[in-house]
């Protein structure tokens, strides 16, 4: 493994059901069965990189949540798994549409993942953890889930551990105001922030065109919502990432070319790469190609996580558009 820490993450996790062909779900033939979850997909990816990670959550005494114990079992995750026998582990269903079009379907109101609690956050033992990466998902599922998410912020802040917040906003969980005024709760504990320019809009009470036309003034503002020391990266989908330093200075990523077969997870894994070169202690440019090459090898590939890739794999993120067959 590498490093001597440990990276937590908690969150919801939930079974994947996605129709094998196009067309409206409910005229399905069959469907392709996995797990995700925005944390869950980012504890597998830094696993696949070599890194000691936990996942915390809470699932149902049910088959979807022994698989998802069987899948972090797999991936080399250390599942700290609560189970709820009153409660079901949440479902979302995805169906391709026509063409490109996607759509999901929840099943997870009053799920276990959503009964996470205080308790839950007070229990687990951050230990040797150097990094707690949180999402802004788990905060919209539940008011206990919510004060769940943030005692972890405040517990890792007391430790000394460094918190990474990706906003990961969903607006079918909660609207814009509720988001913002729960995020800017816990932005003093947080040493990474990690949005999109809709995302930093939300937190500065703006449009996305305006984070847009003003990138350097966007990463500004957000660093002044931040403890000193902390870090803003933000993702501009093809048109790469920008991060700004905790010393003032700018970096650009950019994309890795690849044919794109499913974009979910791509997030995620751009969470995950970038997090591993963060804790490995390479420089922003060195951390950007890592997270744009994590999130490439999964566009690429059907699936939330399964595409990942393994630190071996990374070289050849350069060959992701090509047609060449590695011998």
């Amino acid at each position: 493994m590498t490093g001597h820490g440990r990276v937590f993450t908690a969150g919801e996790a939930i079974v994947r059901l996605v129709s094998e062909q196009y067309g409206p779900l409910e005229h399905a033939g069959s469907v392709s069965v996995g797990v995700g979850g925005a944390e869950l997909n980012v504890a597998i990816g830094l696993a696949r990189l070599g890194h000691a990670v936990t996942f915390a959550g809470v699932v149902g005494d049910d088959a979807w949540g022994r698989r998802v114990a069987r899948e972090l079992n797999a991936e080399g995750v250390h599942g700290l798994r609560r189970t709820d026998p009153g409660a079901y582990t949440a479902a979302y269903g995805r169906e391709r549409r026509s063409g490109a079009l996607c759509r999901a379907h929840y099943l997870r109101i009053g799920s276990a993942g959503s009964r996470l609690t205080v308790d839950d956050a007070e229990s687990w033992d951050l230990t040797d953890v150097d990094t707690v990466h949180l999402t802004g998902i788990t905060p919209a599922l539940s008011t206990t889930a919510r004060d769940c998410w943030h005692h972890l912020a405040q517990r890792a802040a007391g430790t000394g551990a460094e918190v990474s917040l990706d906003v990961n906003y969903r607006s079918r969980l909660w609207s814009r105001d509720q988001a913002a005024e729960v995020l800017h709760e816990v932005l003093p504990d947080v040493t990474l922030l990690i949005a999109g320019t809709d995302e930093a809009a939300l937190l500065l009470s703006c449009l996305a065109d305006d984070v847009g036309q003003d990138l350097p003034g966007a990463a500004s503002a957000l660093r002044a919502l931040l403890p000193r020391q902390a870090d803003v990266l933000i993702k501009l989908g093809l048109d790469g990432s920008l991060h700004a330093g905790a010393d003032g200075s700018l970096t650009r990523g950019r994309t890795v070319p690849v044919s794109a077969v499913d974009a979910v997870g791509a997030g995620d894994a751009f969470a995950a790469g970038y997090l591993s070169g963060w804790r490995e202690g390479l420089t922003p440019d060195e951390r950007l190609h890592r997270a744009h090459t994590a999130a490439a090898f999964v566009v690429g590939s059907a699936g939330d996580w399964e595409g990942l890739p393994r630190r071996d794999e990374l070289p050849e993120g350069i060959g992701l558009d090509d047609q060449e067959v590695r011998r």
